[in-house]
């Protein structure tokens, strides 16, 4: 509830967190470093990538749980760096770093957590950079309201992908797969006034500004805005840059109507209640 809180130790120090925080979340709050890659604030918690292991004891009993879904609760005790956690840390980034070997994020957290490149054998291609994190499957579900991907396969050969491997009808260009991604494995470009998402196999075209003339967005999701907010859809709409200097010039004109005394009082506020 709100204006709650919850008291337990984490490192042996007694700290203070809001109900309904998980571990993690009073971990950064207190300033203690709890690495993990699949959490992200706008998301459910997942713990999927379990790197933000830590050790809890609870009734006498020790687990590791994951800190990004585990609620902080009263009288818990928490570590966050005993032996049986950086073990566990090391093993995953181990696995991550020979499943993805040339990305950055995971050479660096690698490195952080004191793990050699050569530690386990290389199992991914140089070139992959997805670790299974589940982040684009769930903004696409959680935040847009879509399935355009999911995770297809199990073992070895799990991956994300669109429905049958091929362009993903549900799609609507959005990006919120390539800004939530962790590891730049998810990449949109623009193109001849189209939109391409790999590795989705997914193309759609972008619409022109009816002002400048540049392609700016895709169809799809500008229907998708405008029918979250119960308005009809206009094709011949305008970028934001064009958006914006239209906002300003009506301001700006509005200003100077107003300066030169155009307006009977009060009618200049009446002129943004739309």
């Amino acid at each position: 509830m709100a204006g709650q809180t919850v008291n337990f130790k984490l490192n042996g120090e007694e700290i203070r967190a809001a109900a309904g925080w998980t571990i993690w979340q009073a971990a950064r709050a207190a300033g203690v470093f709890i690495p993990t890659l699949c959490h992200h604030e706008a998301l459910h918690p997942f713990g999927a990538c379990r790197l933000c292991v830590v050790e809890v004891e609870k009734d006498g009993k020790k687990t590791l749980e994951a800190a990004c879904s585990y609620p902080a609760a009263e009288g818990l005790s928490v570590e966050t760096e005993t032996p049986r956690v950086q073990k566990s840390r090391k093993m995953t980034a181990a696995l991550l770093l020979a499943r993805c070997p040339s990305v950055p994020l995971i050479r660096e957290l690698a490195a952080r957590l004191g793990v050699a490149e050569d530690s386990l054998p290389l199992k991914g291609r140089a070139e992959e950079a997805c670790i299974l994190c589940g982040r684009c499957v769930r903004v696409c579900r959680e935040a847009i309201g879509k399935r355009a991907v999911s995770f297809a396969y199990r073992g070895p050969q799990r991956r994300v992908s669109a429905p049958f491997g091929e362009e993903a009808p549900d799609c609507i260009g959005c990006t919120a797969c390539v800004f939530v991604c962790p590891t730049g494995a998810v990449k949109a470009v623009r193109q001849d006034n189209r939109l391409r998402l790999s590795p989705w196999q997914t193309e759609l075209p972008l619409l022109s500004c009816s002002a400048c003339g540049r392609s700016f967005a895709a169809e799809k999701v500008l229907r998708h805005l405008h029918g979250l907010q119960k308005a009809s859809f206009d094709p011949e709409t305008l970028c934001p840059v064009c958006r914006r200097k239209q906002v300003g010039e009506a301001l700006e004109k509005v200003s100077k109507l107003g300066k030169a005394g155009s307006f009977p009082p009060g009618k200049e506020q009446k002129q943004f209640k739309h």
